[in-house]
């Protein structure tokens, strides 16, 4: 939770501004160092899975897996430990690069592989983090409040969705409509956008690059309000 909210950053803030500005470069750059934050998460992470091991140990691996928080707590652990391997992989590839180019830990974001080491790991650190957070689920069973609320919406999940269905089946009904309604006008507007429109000839409809964005503006505003919840 500290790493995915920047707690570095607001620490080099106290600090002052020049120790704020390095918090704020340094993790960014192709194989970068860990931070002091990640080092702690490291320590936390070595942490969890031993004591994983250990209650694995004692309980045996089939009653160990019937419990599903076992398998959450393990899908974590797994997600973090690819996180630090990933990040290994990529400092050790620009410190090769290096070699031949000072510059390659400098390189821009924008302009990164699509499937580089850093990027991957980030990926799946966010994904750790939020199978961590959804222990509180866990921890908050036991509170008085929480607790039957928890039992309570695990019971009505199977009428939820059939409201669901419901809901999907009254959408769907209506977007058929519209579809018959709008799908001339809906091919006149694709004709009119540039980036897709090939036409050539007497009748050629003039293009308008609002016409790329218009629509799809809509299609956005339709989605965000048909959904059930806010």
């Amino acid at each position: 939770m500290l790493a995915s909210q920047r707690i570095e950053t607001v620490m080099g803030g106290v600090w002052g501004a020049d120790v704020s500005q390095q918090h704020d470069d340094v993790p960014t750059k192709r194989g970068a160092s860990p931070t002091l934050i990640e080092w702690l998460i490291l320590a936390w992470v070595s942490g969890l899975i031993w004591s994983e091991v250990k209650q694995l140990w004692d309980v045996g691996l089939q009653e160990y897996v019937n419990d599903m928080w076992n398998v959450i707590d393990f899908v974590t652990n797994s997600l973090y430990v690819a996180t630090v391997a990933l990040r290994v992989v990529s400092y050790f590839e620009v410190q090769k690069e290096m070699t031949y180019n000072k510059f390659a830990a400098d390189l821009q974001r924008e302009k990164w592989d699509t499937w580089d080491p850093m990027l991957i790991s980030e990926g799946l650190f966010s994904a750790a983090n939020i199978f961590s957070s959804l222990k509180l689920v866990y921890i908050f069973s036991v509170n008085p409040h929480l607790g039957p609320l928890q039992v309570s919406l695990s019971r009505m999940v199977m009428d939820i969705m059939k409201f669901f269905f419901l809901y999907v089946l009254v959408l769907f009904a209506f977007s058929s409509g519209l579809n018959q309604l709008l799908w001339y006008y809906a091919d006149l507007e694709k004709k009119r956008c540039p980036d897709v429109s090939n036409f050539s000839g007497p009748n050629m409809t003039s293009t308008d690059p609002n016409a790329c964005i218009v629509w799809r503006r809509f299609a956005k505003y339709v989605v965000e309000n048909s959904r059930p919840f806010p």
